[in-house]
């Protein structure tokens, strides 16, 4: 889950980059030069990642808040059930 957004848009440049005008001759499959795009372009593509890691960001605050509590009672349970390597 962490890396969904980074998958996401690496994912999306590796499109660009093998339907570019650059040969990746040469290169190890799955290898590819960075594509060359304009500024404006580079632009739209930087706001998307910045909004998708503001919007996990936010979702980020309610999942924690719902996880965390319950995450260190599970621990609790489970060391005094079975014991703590500590």
């Amino acid at each position: 889950m962490s890396r969904r957004s980074g998958q996401e848009f690496e994912a999306q440049k590796k499109r660009i980059a093998l339907n570019d005008d650059i040969p990746d001759k040469g290169l190890p499959d799955g290898q590819y030069y960075e594509p060359r795009i304009p500024v404006n372009t580079a632009r739209q593509y930087l706001n998307r990642e910045i909004k998708a890691a503001l919007d996990d960001l936010e979702c980020g605050k309610d999942f924690y808040a719902a996880y965390l509590p319950r995450n260190a009672e599970i621990v609790r349970r489970v060391e005094r059930e079975f014991g703590s390597d500590s």
